[in-house]
């Protein structure tokens, strides 16, 4: 079964006729055409060469002129032409084709007569209007060629805008030519009249699109329908272009659907294949047109984007060209993703976290669990909470339900007493103390632990009563001890060292009908850092406003990428309007559901003055 033949549509400026004129001999490359009028040649050279390729020719489209349409009186110049390509048709078997009229400067009045008509500026518009009635009914995938010879010289660029209207519509564009008439004498006394393939200033037109396209929105389609038409060969650069163009697509492709793991690796491919377009030294004139002016147009690319040739990839300048060029949600992702090993790298977080200690959960990088887990959670806890877990952690006392309540009290006692923290040891003696009363009283009324003050201490009371053995350590007490062991688990440390329910009922993260407390807990841990009640974690300094307010503004864009993610899902839960109240109290920082407001949150967080 034979392949469907590709229609194609041959678009053109119909000369005026010159009489007299004879018959001349075109040649583009070694191929000769004979044409008598201006457009003859040319015409008849499209139409073979797409004949030839078993395409079938649809509609001829002439924008025509007055005088075209009316000179010479016998026959007009229209008709001619008309003729000319039916009979060139039917050498090849195809009779059958379209004609299609475009008026330059005329219209028909009421009785069908041509009369002269100056459009003047609305000559652009009359020219669009008409070219859609002649492609009202257009196949996806049909060709057009087109003769740039003749007419006037306004119409030549008016063209190259049709050519991109007509791929707007679904037209590929195909060849297009352009004769030369020119009276030079070779050794045979002839003269050598040309026929030009000038498909390569519309392919210049192409890249510089498709540039344009990439820089200000980081898609790469344009330059894809490029990249599919440039031959393989390598000449004068032109396989160092054509892997440039390679990883723009492929640093557009990651980008587009937010793959921030390979982007490191396709930012600096591509960093490396601009720059060796950049010095890629051609010898003579060049031979390629298009690495030429890639070449000219790699500086700009890298300038746009905020390359920095043999330099570490600048994530803050990455995000800003994002931002720059609207592309949010990607502006968001890298930033959330990738700024915390940023900050890191550039010591923006002195002393508050050794990374080299943290050990990232599954999915998780080192950098972003050490911000956004550890120094945040350190900030809201207290570092005492955290100290408390390690000396308990590498405590040599042991309790389990064998063990006598005095030889608990004793070893643990002794164990507290050797520590140097106050507050630490304090803590611990408010255990053992713990320990000692827990058989008198009701603990509710108990008024130096008041344990009705913390939401989840009741627990306690309310279980049933057990039979124990005299001096036997309540069992608990050893749930309590295996509590303050556990490292998610803050309740009872935060208890014992600091007493107070309204900093935990911050903290803490249970759920409820509105959710679970993340944010709140994270936003009350900047308030803390600000309000210095967070100590000892800079050298005995407790405030650094550059980490106060890179915390804050990684915060609100972490919320941000939560709604973006969660878009479908209705309002912002509780927890997410409480922590954007408390930024927008502590920072200004707000958020109000337009790009704008999105945009300024994020330039804000990623200002010279905070990560410079």
């Amino acid at each position: 079964m034979s392949a469907e033949k590709v229609d194609f549509n041959l678009l053109l400026f119909l000369s005026d006729y010159h009489p007299g004129s004879q018959s001349e001999e075109y040649y583009l490359d070694d191929e000769l055409y004979i044409g008598t009028q201006t457009n003859d040649a040319p015409v008849r050279c499209l139409i073979e060469s797409a004949l030839k390729e078993k395409k079938n020719l649809k509609r001829v489209i002439c924008i025509t002129s007055y005088k075209v349409m009316t000179e010479p009186e016998d026959k007009p110049q229209y008709d001619r032409f008309k003729d000319y390509v039916t009979e060139l048709l039917s050498e090849y078997g195809n009779d059958s084709v379209a004609f299609c009229c475009i008026p330059y400067d005329f219209e028909k009045d009421c009785e069908d007569k041509l009369v002269h008509k100056d459009f003047g500026k609305q000559l652009p518009a009359e020219l669009y209007r008409e070219l859609s009635k002649c492609f009202e009914n257009v196949t996806e995938g049909e060709e057009v060629y087109i003769d740039y010879t003749g007419g006037v010289r306004d119409i030549s660029f008016l063209m190259t805008s049709m050519i991109r209207f007509l791929e707007f519509r679904g037209l590929v564009c195909g060849k297009i030519v352009y004769s030369l008439f020119r009276k030079v004498k070779e050794e045979t006394n002839k003269y050598k009249n040309n026929i030009y393939d000038i498909h390569y200033i519309y392919d210049l037109y192409q890249l510089i699109n498709g540039v344009n396209e990439f820089v200000n929105t980081g898609n790469a389609h344009e330059l894809e329908k490029f990249y599919r038409t440039i031959p393989r060969e390598d000449l004068q650069g032109k396989n160092t272009a054509i892997t440039m163009i390679e990883k723009l697509i492929d640093f557009s492709n990651a980008l587009a659907i937010c793959d921030i793991g390979s982007l490191d690796n396709k930012v600096k491919e591509l960093d490396e294949a601009i720059k060796k377009v950049e010095d890629y030294a051609s010898e003579g004139y060049p031979s390629d047109i298009n690495f030429e002016m890639l070449k000219s147009l790699a500086p700009i690319i890298r300038k746009k984007m905020y390359l920095d040739s043999d330099k570490e990839i600048n994530y803050p300048k990455m995000i800003r060209w994002c931002v720059d060029n609207n592309m949010i949600q990607q502006a968001i992702t890298i930033y959330v993703d990738k700024m915390p090993k940023y900050y890191f790298e550039h010591n923006m977080i002195p002393d508050y976290v050794d990374i080299s200690q943290i050990e990232p959960k599954l999915g998780h990088t080192k950098y972003d669990e050490g911000f956004y887990t550890e120094l945040y959670d350190r900030a809201a806890e207290g570092l005492e909470v955290r100290e408390l877990y390690e000396v308990i952690k590498n405590s040599t006392v042991s309790f389990t339900d064998t063990i006598t309540k005095d030889q608990a009290i004793e070893n643990l006692t002794c164990e507290a007493n050797n520590i140097q923290d106050k507050k630490i040891r304090d803590a611990l003696l408010k255990f053992v103390s713990f320990v000692k009363k827990y058989y008198k009283d009701d603990l509710k009324k108990d008024p130096d632990f008041a344990v009705n003050i913390y939401p989840r201490m009741e627990y306690v009371e309310e279980r049933d009563a057990v039979e124990e053995k005299p001096g036997d350590l309540p069992s608990r007490a050893v749930e309590i001890w295996n509590a303050l062991k556990t490292r998610s688990n803050i309740y009872w440390r935060h208890f014992f060292l600091y007493n107070n329910s309204e900093d935990y009922k911050a903290i803490a993260s249970p759920k409820n009908n509105a959710g679970y407390i993340i944010y709140r807990k994270k936003a009350f841990a900047i308030s803390r850092l600000k309000d210095g009640k967070v100590q000892a974690l800079i050298n005995g300094v407790n405030y650094n406003e550059r980490t106060y307010m890179i915390m804050a503004y990684y915060l609100a864009v972490k919320i941000l990428r939560n709604r973006m993610n969660h878009a479908g899902e209705g309002e912002q839960t509780v927890d997410e309007k409480e922590a954007l109240k408390l930024l927008e109290k502590m920072v200004g920082i707000k958020l109000d559901g337009t790009i704008d407001s999105y945009k300024k949150t994020i330039l804000d967080g990623i200002q010279d003055r905070y990560i410079g």
